[in-house]
């Protein structure tokens, strides 16, 4: 199976998702307005962040599966999204500056984007425990066998 990318699907493009959802009819309720104020119209207090506890970073679409449910299109094919060096050095100082105890790496395969180890290394370096979003065949590759005892 392809990605919609590779297919040529105009929901491969987001302004078309958008579109797509905005056309959903939501029982009276804006579309696109304002999200504070819709939760006000309906009785809820505003909400307030808590501390951030998890810093998700999304290294790329690059992934060894092409899977239908999919909500991001990651396929062997997505290799221009995947997260290059100057990009990922900015979330870790971007990291360095939030109380977040935890890293989640996802992004297709994460473990294909080639920076992976680098940024798992780092991580654990500032003390940060590392969830990897692993669809395990990928530690079926060549190259990436090791990862189960390295992770």
């Amino acid at each position: 199976m392809l990605s919609l990318l590779r297919r040529r699907s105009p929901l491969a493009d987001p302004r078309q998702q958008m579109a797509h959802l905005n056309a959903v009819d939501l029982d009276g309720l804006p579309q696109a307005g304002n999200f504070e104020k819709t939760i006000a119209s309906m009785g809820h207090p505003a909400l307030k962040p808590a501390q951030l506890d998890i810093f998700q970073i999304n290294i790329g679409k690059l992934c060894n599966m092409t899977c239908r449910h999919c909500h991001v299109d990651s396929g062997p094919d997505r290799t221009q999204e995947n997260m290059n060096r100057v990009t990922l050095e900015a979330c870790l100082q971007a990291l360095d500056q939030t109380t977040a105890t935890t890293v989640d790496i996802t992004g297709g395969a994460p473990e294909m984007n080639p920076h992976f180890r680098y940024l798992v290394d780092e991580c654990v370096k500032r003390g940060k425990q590392v969830i990897d979003r692993c669809n395990l065949t990928v530690l079926l590759l060549p190259g990436l066998t090791d990862l189960p005892q390295w992770l």
